[in-house]
């Protein structure tokens, strides 16, 4: 740097170290200020210029003394640290964000891979039941028909007929369970389904004096969906908001565009009874239910099917006061 400073004045440099000078000649004060100036070979010079005021014997000023540091190579490694910082912490975002997909895609492997052994053993002990059942079944009916029974007779045999169908309907469900129908996916209003839903709920909420809370845009946009699972699917959802609420209360379905304009929100929320903390974690797990009488395969049934359309679902609980359905869609990319 000496080359290019000896000789020249200072001022002529940097104009702005005039006004340190000042400073240093007025309060008397040693000053370091960073600053820079364009070399001959047009390269930016940065260094910290500090003046010292000189006193004769007397105290007076006598002259004031410069000193420039070349800081430019340290300057230079500055920056170049803050670059690697910068690049370092994108670098480890990026492997933090790789770490939780991979992370991800293992725990949607592992649920996959126990959803197909489950499946498995489901489809095999329904076909193993169904058949002595269906023989079940069919005999008692046939009693029933063919012959001149006494009534207690004829009432157990009804009653092994109305169990039988319930037994058969549970097999219906482990089939479901293990192999959905073929779910065809085509262009298609949500909203319309919601409403259907509703519709099929009116009388059951009108008996249980359920209020019934509609806040659907007119504005959503299709989604790839398969009408009759999808309806099923809600249905699911909301019967169990009517079971929760056997005195009375609320039902709230809404649906809304998220303001990424990507993804169709759906929450069905209650003011039930809610669901136990302990319990939450557990509720698609297939064959787990509080219910009594009940199988614990309708809500994992739903979780497949909303699986199917690409969807995301989570609860938000609280004991005493509800549960709350989100359900995410994914909306047709133009």
């Amino acid at each position: 740097m000496g080359e290019e400073i000896i000789g020249k004045s200072i001022i002529k440099l940097n104009p702005e170290i005039m006004e340190q000078v000042k400073i240093t000649l007025k309060k008397g004060e040693c000053i370091g200020k960073e600053t820079s100036f364009i070399s001959k070979k047009r390269r930016k010079i940065s260094v910290i210029f500090s003046t010292f005021l000189i006193k004769d014997k007397k105290g007076n000023p006598k002259e004031i003394v410069g000193f420039a540091e070349d800081i430019t190579m340290r300057k230079k490694i500055e920056e170049n640290l803050r670059e690697e910082k910068i690049r370092a912490e994108k670098l480890f975002s990026q492997l933090e964000f790789a770490h939780q997909t991979l992370r991800e895609i293992q725990s949607q492997m592992i649920k996959e891979e126990t959803m197909v052994t489950t499946g498995e053993l489901a489809t095999g002990i329904a076909h193993e039941i169904r058949n002595p059942l269906g023989i079940i079944h069919a005999s008692a009916q046939f009693c029933l028909d063919t012959f001149f029974l006494p009534k207690d007779l004829r009432k157990h045999l009804k009653t092994i007929l109305r169990n039988a169908e319930n037994a058969n309907k549970v097999i219906r469900d482990l089939l479901e369970f293990a192999k959905p129908a073929d779910i065809e996916l085509k262009p298609g209003e949500i909203s319309k389904i919601l409403d259907k839903t509703c519709a099929l709920l009116r009388a059951k909420c009108l008996q249980q004096r359920i209020r019934v809370v509609k806040k659907i845009s007119k504005y959503l946009p299709k989604i790839m969906l398969d009408e009759k699972h999808l309806e099923g699917a809600f249905l699911n959802f909301m019967l169990n908001s009517t079971e929760s609420m056997p005195d009375g209360g609320t039902l709230k379905i809404s649906g809304d565009l998220k303001k990424d304009k990507k993804s169709v929100i759906i929450t069905i929320s209650d003011t039930g009874c809610g669901i136990d903390p302990k319990n939450i974690k557990y509720i698609f797990t297939p064959f787990y239910t509080t219910k009594r009488g009940g199988v614990g395969l309708g809500l994992s049934i739903a979780r497949r099917i909303i699986d199917i359309h690409k969807g995301k679902i989570r609860f938000k609980s609280k004991v005493g006061s509800g549960t709350k359905a989100i359900i995410k869609f994914p909306v047709i990319n133009n």
